[in-house]
């Protein structure tokens, strides 16, 4: 494990993927950087090596544990069987009881707090700043479906990044974009796809775009009024839009030459 992964952060994501309190032990071996984590009963443990658990940006490398001898899964049946048989040292469990509670103490201590945004696009240009790195001391969690950026841990350090994710939405601009009906259609089916949002990254703006159905007018979205400008230049070097006058006397005489006529001026 890196060292910004400690124990609390384990206990609480384990605990918070479980759905489950108080079920979830963690020992930290700091002389190898290493845990050995206990869950309530074998299914737990199929399930969660089933699935790939990603901390702080860093994929845990999990193993089953086999507590005698100190084995992984690759231990043989046989090793397997010797080390279930073998009992703790009643000093040892005493030991370790008592710092489970201590850690039991400690991570009650820890509290989520919620910060509502008026749409998914606030919580994306967020997501897109690695506030991750800037606020170490909790966990965010960037929620697009409700809006919302759930914020864990020690609760003064929750109340300080609390305030600071409030005031950063506050500095997210929002601009209506004035664009033909085609181009906004256009626009629209790319940033379904995300292509917007990438191209804007690629090009170092964090800003977003969105078109609204109920007012037909698209909206540009930027962490800063420097992003929003950008955003808008990016927009308008990025994509055309040409309108070719039709003579009057033009005159098509089926359906046929019709699609042959569309063809031609797609392939131009």
């Amino acid at each position: 494990l890196p060292e910004a992964i400690v124990q609390d952060y384990l206990v609480l994501y384990f605990e918070r993927y479980l759905r489950c309190d108080n079920n979830v032990e963690v020992h930290m071996d700091k002389s190898t950087q290493s845990a050995i984590m206990t869950f309530p009963n074998p299914e737990v443990v199929e399930c969660v090596l089933s699935k790939t658990h990603d901390i702080k940006g860093h994929t845990l490398k999990m193993h089953r544990y086999y507590e005698g001898k100190k084995l992984t899964e690759f231990a043989s049946e046989q090793d397997r069987n010797d080390s279930q048989s073998l009992k703790k040292d009643k000093t040892d469990s005493e030991s370790l009881t008592q710092k489970n509670e201590d850690e039991t103490k400690l991570t009650s201590s820890f509290v989520t707090e919620e910060c509502q945004y008026k749409n998914k696009y606030y919580v994306l240009i967020l997501k897109n700043q690695d506030l991750d790195k800037e606020y170490s001391t909790v966990q965010l969690n960037f929620d697009m479906m409700q809006n919302i950026v759930q914020i864990t841990g020690m609760e003064k350090d929750v109340l300080k990044v609390q305030i600071r994710l409030l005031n950063k939405g506050n500095q997210i601009t929002n601009k209506i974009i004035h664009l033909s009906e085609h181009l906004r259609i256009f626009l629209t089916q790319l940033s379904n796809e995300g292509f917007l949002t990438q191209m804007f990254l690629d090009s170092g703006i964090n800003a977003a775009y969105s078109y609204d159905d109920a007012e037909d007018k698209g909206v540009l979205y930027a962490a800063s009024e420097k992003d929003q400008q950008k955003a808008e230049e990016k927009l308008k070097m990025t994509f055309a839009e040409v309108t070719i006058p039709i003579p009057g006397n033009f005159y098509m005489d089926s359906a046929n030459n019709f699609k042959l006529f569309l063809e031609k001026i797609t392939a131009s």
